[in-house]
């Protein structure tokens, strides 16, 4: 790309800015997750352009969302001999309009969700040491809190189990809500009401972070939300193929995730246990002394977005890494239709 500009180490090379071109709709949410400056290298540029095939042939790198067939289409394929070609999603591959054509394994590599992801994995949220292990203001969690567990469904769909007759079944056996669309229940009789709202969530006990599709590290913003949320909940975790994708990423005995219990009964039965003994309860609090946790994009990833660029030979090829093919294997979701969890 040849343009100078100023870094905190003084004026960057023209030949040496690389320019990374999102050309399709995921751009406009790339560009809050893409700062450079603090990484070792600095040099990258992200820019968001719709079929601006012009601007394309300057860039080196093209991240391809949702839209990358009909895109590609427009992307003269010699562009390839000089660039590296990228996908983004951030969905599942539960639903088949979240799968990708096998013309994607001639991309050379993916930023994804997933903690395979090369060059960059773009988790919703994660966990971060504090500095040392410190005290926190609150002692009880559990007080004022006198309702079991609440979640929220705006998506009504959900693959290969049905997550609101889940949830449904789990609170015959312990008090609860379920709000959003797919209900028709709100908690405040002004949808959007912050402060009521904030009021009626702090006398749970529990969120239901379930997942609309079971399928390998799609741990998504409603479990790290409810860890981050100043409400104090414990998330109930439904998702993933394993309870140790959760444990890998999340602080220790910070959630409680539905695989460990052979039903819904045998879990509303765990959860109410929690409610009567507010000591066992405050212990899926403790993690808070030594662990904090955000949502905001991972820096490490956007770093290593931008090394890769600079190093292209640190990224797999097509050739040994067949990015559709992995992303369809449908080996990767759980199924849960069948089971009456």
């Amino acid at each position: 790309m040849e343009t100078q500009t100023n870094s905190s180490e003084g004026i960057v090379r023209a030949e040496q800015m690389k320019l990374i071109l999102s050309i399709d709709q995921s751009g406009p949410s790339l560009s809050e997750k893409m700062n450079f400056k603090a990484c070792q290298y600095s040099n990258c540029v992200f820019r968001h352009s719709l079929n601006n095939t012009n601007y394309a042939q300057q860039a080196d790198a093209l991240i391809f969302g949702p839209n990358y067939e009909q895109i590609t289409l427009q992307v003269p394929a010699t562009f390839r001999q000089r660039q590296l070609w990228f996908v983004f999603s951030m969905e599942s591959p539960a639903f088949s309009h979240n799968r990708f054509n096998k013309v994607i394994n001639l991309f050379n590599g993916s930023m994804t969700y997933s903690r395979d992801s090369i060059p960059a994995h773009f988790p919703y949220g994660f966990m971060k040491h504090k500095a040392e292990n410190t005290s926190v203001d609150i002692v009880d969690y559990a007080k004022h809190k006198t309702k079991g567990a609440y979640a929220y469904v705006s998506n009504c769909n959900s693959h290969q189990y049905d997550r609101l007759e889940t949830m449904r079944r789990l609170l015959t056996y312990v008090n609860g809500d379920i709000f959003g669309s797919c209900t028709n229940q709100q908690p405040c009789p002004t949808k959007g009401d912050i402060i009521c709202e904030a009021k009626v969530h702090s006398q749970y006990r529990f969120y239901l972070a379930f997942e609309n599709s079971l399928c390998k590290d799609y741990i998504t913003e409603k479990f790290w939300k409810a860890l981050d949320n100043k409400g104090y909940f414990i998330p109930v975790a439904l998702g993933g193929l394993s309870i140790e994708e959760y444990t890998d990423v999340a602080p220790p005995n910070s959630f409680i995730h539905a695989y460990n219990f052979s039903s819904m009964e045998a879990l509303g039965k765990y959860l109410q246990y929690l409610i009567n003994d507010d000591a066992a309860y405050n212990r899926y609090h403790e993690w808070r002394h030594s662990y904090t946790v955000t949502r905001k994009t991972n820096q490490k990833s956007v770093c290593s977005l931008c090394e890769s660029i600079n190093n292209p030979e640190l990224i797999q090829t097509a050739q040994s890494r067949l990015f559709a093919d992995e992303w369809n294997n449908q080996s990767n979701c759980r199924n849960l239709a069948n089971r009456r969890v």
